[in-house]
């Protein structure tokens, strides 16, 4: 499934930092980052998204929103390239070297990034038996 968001958020993703106010994604991300895990469940930017509050057994509640696409299609690197962009441009973030502990996708590639006391986890994970990837946001509090 392809998703017109993808392309919205790459080409608003291409702007200058005075324009992140007027930006609809980064609008989003702000308010993501505010109600920044466990503040029940959040409608994702775009149909074809889902967000929601997920736990770990004794961690803390995170917001996780999830995009499904054809496997390997181009619109999901390009949505996860604007998520990047968008933080990067947006917000004052320091990257962290993520863990690469995965459940065994074909591929997988995952940014974590500090935006003051939040951690934001962007990932593409491809799934061949699935023939499915997938595009994850995670915000949870930093630690």
């Amino acid at each position: 499934m392809k998703s017109v968001f993808a392309l919205a958020v790459l080409s608003s993703a291409q702007m200058s930092f005075a324009a992140c106010a007027d930006n609809q994604t980064s609008r989003w991300i702000t308010e993501m980052i505010k109600a920044r895990a466990g503040q029940g469940a959040f409608p994702a930017p775009t149909s074809g998204g889902e967000c929601q509050a997920s736990q770990v057994s004794g961690g803390p509640t995170s917001s996780v929103c999830s995009w499904e696409f054809d496997y390997r299609a181009d619109a999901a690197a390009m949505l996860m390239d604007g998520f990047l962009e968008t933080l990067q441009t947006c917000f004052d973030v320091q990257e962290i070297a993520p863990d690469q502990q995965v459940n065994h996708p074909d591929s997988y590639d995952l940014h974590q990034l500090e935006v003051g006391e939040t951690m934001v986890s962007v990932s593409l994970k491809d799934k061949a038996a699935l023939t499915k990837t997938y595009i994850f946001l995670r915000f949870e509090p930093a630690n």
